[in-house]
């Protein structure tokens, strides 16, 4: 089981972007024209699709599988540390960077952009999103970043590779023996540490962002796809099929009860904060275990398999940085152009077209540099250790 690939993980993270992206997409044209959502239909769909934001919670339990069972295998060999991160840089680097150098010096040059015009502030903030630190910029009261809309996700991009610094220094000095106990650990820790953050006595402190985004509060996730990958490694994941199957549902029956008694899944909120992250946390640790165990001629295998979907999931890196992006342009577009329309008072017709045409145009965006610009920084990745794990894209992308 070693060297074994996943392509159905590729369906997975496709899911976790496409959750991502309708959450951001809908309604965005009539956000645009200050449109409110007045229909009792709308309002339901609105709570509905609110849930896209958890797309992030499953990226990090991805990421946590990827990332540990590389380094698993990876142990003990010349230049382990090295090679990784020379690794990141060359998979994640490129694109991120490429983002931020188009955004904020090419578009307020071009002047016709709706984009243009607040790309142009960015001035005095950023040094957090260079550095990799915005996720503890959002973290603290006293430093949170005024940024614009289409950069505030990355905030889990900082996440990530704040993991990706630590993680490897950990495997190595606990050892398998013991790594599963330290996952366990974290898990724990984590859940701890976001009820301590959102205590009053805190409050001056710490902003309500703090829970989700400062590393150690939220490093549950990607501990528990780090557990995936050490049974991975060992041969031993069948044996976990029951619990993490009774995992999985009793993640999914507290967050339909927190939804209910909630109205939704409200990201400020304390329960969700606390509790109804540890249950994503399950729920997405029984889906990339899905993920990794389904098998050809399977009905899983086939619905994670279908091309669109791992297309979605192979080009999500780069439809994560720009996506948000994309959407207010198209919504300024069609704005411009009289389009957004309702029916019989009804958002919703319009806004389905509007995510399915945003969603492409992104996906299209993805396509483009993955095949014209990533691939050529991908390609001296042999140099620095070998393809044993996975082609995919090891990242995290957020809401």
């Amino acid at each position: 089981m070693t060297g074994e690939r996943y392509p159905a993980l590729d369906g997975v993270r496709g899911i976790a972007i496409l959750l991502v992206m309708q959450l951001h997409f809908w309604g965005m044209p009539f956000r645009f024209e200050g449109e409110p959502v007045v229909h009792r239909f709308d309002r339901w769909a609105a709570e509905i699709v609110d849930v896209g934001w958890t797309g992030v919670e499953l990226f990090f339990v991805l990421s946590g599988f990827l990332i540990t069972r590389i380094l698993l295998q990876a142990k003990g060999s010349n230049g382990y540390a090295r090679n990784f991160y020379l690794r990141r840089t060359l998979r994640i680097f490129p694109a991120y960077y490429g983002f931020l150098l188009v955004s904020i010096f090419v578009l307020p040059r071009l002047g016709f952009l709706a984009s243009s015009e607040a790309a142009g502030t960015l001035t005095s903030e950023q040094l957090w999103l260079w550095t990799y630190t915005l996720n503890i910029g959002f973290t603290f009261q006293e430093t949170t970043p005024d940024i614009s809309i289409w950069f505030v996700h990355l905030w889990s991009l900082s996440l990530e590779e704040q993991f990706y610094i630590v993680w490897p220094f950990v495997v190595l000095a606990v050892g398998r023996r013991n790594l599963a106990m330290f996952c366990v650990a974290v898990v724990v820790g984590s859940l701890g540490l976001r009820f301590a953050l959102g205590l009053d006595a805190f409050s001056d402190v710490f902003t309500a962002a703090a829970p989700r985004q400062l590393m150690p509060a939220h490093a549950d996730g990607l501990a528990l796809g780090g557990l995936l990958a050490l049974a991975a490694v060992r041969g031993t994941l069948p044996s976990f099929q029951a619990p993490i199957r009774i995992g999985g549902t009793i993640g999914a029956l507290a967050l339909v009860a927190i939804f209910i008694a909630k109205d939704g899944l409200p990201l400020q909120d304390r329960v969700v904060q606390t509790w109804g992250f540890a249950a994503l946390g399950f729920l997405f640790f029984w889906l990339v275990y899905v993920g990794i165990t389904a098998r050809e001629a399977t009905k899983t295998f086939s619905v994670l398999n279908v091309s669109l979907l791992r297309a979605f999931g192979r080009y999500s890196y780069v439809m994560y940085l720009v996506h948000i992006l994309v959407g207010l342009e198209l919504a300024n577009l069609l704005a411009k152009a009289g389009v957004p329309f309702t029916i019989a008072g009804l958002q919703a017709p319009f806004n389905v077209l509007f995510v399915a045409l945003a969603s492409m145009v992104t996906l299209g965006i993805g396509w483009l540099s993955w095949t014209f610009y990533e691939t050529r920084f991908l390609d001296l990745r042999p140099k620095f250790g070998e393809d044993k794990v996975s082609s995919f894209a090891e990242v995290t992308p957020q809401s």
